[in-house]
């Protein structure tokens, strides 16, 4: 193995599809050694972030994996990880790239080369790939670990600990500290979503710490809007807590807000999130009917998404 080798494979993801870059995780981490930035992020942050980056996917992985949806290589670090392997085939060719297209019809860069396109997540799922993926890895001259019982019995292992560190971080105080902390960045990053764009036509306002509100405005879609509350049980736990999403066609105020509307809002849509101790050591929210793990961009993202959608849609005659 080359010095400069330290993981077979680095996954490379928006923080939309963290849900989707675990379980691939999952699938492989007993086969071969896998670079998730949500686990190791104590290797890349500080001042030399940007260069830790470029090395593990410039020269580090033998293999790279892109999760590739539109938007990536333009947000967060996948902007660096995108330069990086691109450097890298410009100077040692394609052969190390697997990117695997997650929507239906995706339009994937033109840089890259059609043989190095995985199948269809949404048509075949991420088991298809592991065969891809440990083929590819011995064509590198890396090793794939055979998977014995041994191998079963750590993985159940791994699971159980989780389980029970998951139990203890949402049985304290401090997990309940940290879900308030998190309803406040998330509304925060409403705000500067919408703030940063005038011109889109939607507004944001904040009720108190547990609820907020974002809404359209624009002359030919104006009225839709998205509720948010943190409904939290008890003082000390987390248990019975969750974060309400719901859609309304018209105005509809903030939990504590009062009435606001000209007319009676309709709700038409709603989600639940859990905030959750993940797998790979840190809070998220998930989706309680969809499992679905979202870190606080994502989750903004998504309800963004969700009201911009619903305001298009022509109305009923």
């Amino acid at each position: 193995m080359s010095d400069a080798i330290k993981y077979d494979v680095a996954i490379s993801f928006l923080s939309a599809d963290l849900d989707i870059a675990e379980k691939l995780t999952d699938l492989l981490h007993d086969r071969m050694q896998v670079f998730l930035f949500t686990e190791r992020q104590g290797d890349v942050v500080g001042p030399d972030g940007i260069a830790r980056m470029n090395a593990v996917y410039g020269e580090e992985a033998r293999i790279a994996v892109v999760l590739y949806r539109e938007g990536w290589g333009k947000k967060g670090w996948t902007g660096v990880e995108e330069t990086a392997i691109k450097n890298r085939a410009m100077e040692k060719g394609w052969g190390f790239l697997l990117m695997v297209p997650l929507e239906e019809q995706p339009k994937l860069p033109p840089w890259v080369p059609r043989e190095n396109i995985w199948l269809s997540y949404p048509h075949y799922g991420l088991d298809a790939g592991l065969p891809v993926i440990e083929r590819l890895l011995e064509q590198l001259r890396g090793e794939v670990k055979p998977v014995t019982a041994a191998t079963h019995l750590a993985q159940e292992a791994r699971h159980n600990a989780w389980q029970k560190e998951r139990e203890a971080k949402r049985g304290t105080v401090a997990g309940v500290t940290a879900a308030k902390e998190h309803v406040v960045a998330l509304f925060a990053e409403l705000q500067k979503t919408v703030s940063a764009e005038p011109t889109a036509d939607i507004s944001f306002k904040r009720v108190g710490d547990r609820a907020a509100r974002i809404w359209t405005q624009a002359p030919d879609h104006e009225g839709t809007t998205v509720t948010f509350y943190w409904s939290q049980s008890w003082a000390n736990v987390l248990s019975q807590s969750g974060l309400h999403v719901r859609l309304w066609q018209g105005y509809a105020g903030a939990a504590g807000e009062g009435p606001i509307a000209f007319e009676d809002a309709v709700e038409v849509g709603g989600h639940e999130f859990d905030f959750e101790w993940s797998e790979s050591g840190q809070w998220v929210w998930q989706g309680r009917d969809t499992k679905r793990l979202y870190d606080t961009a994502a989750l903004a993202a998504l309800c963004v998404g969700l009201l911009i959608e619903h305001s298009r849609r022509p109305p009923k005659r």
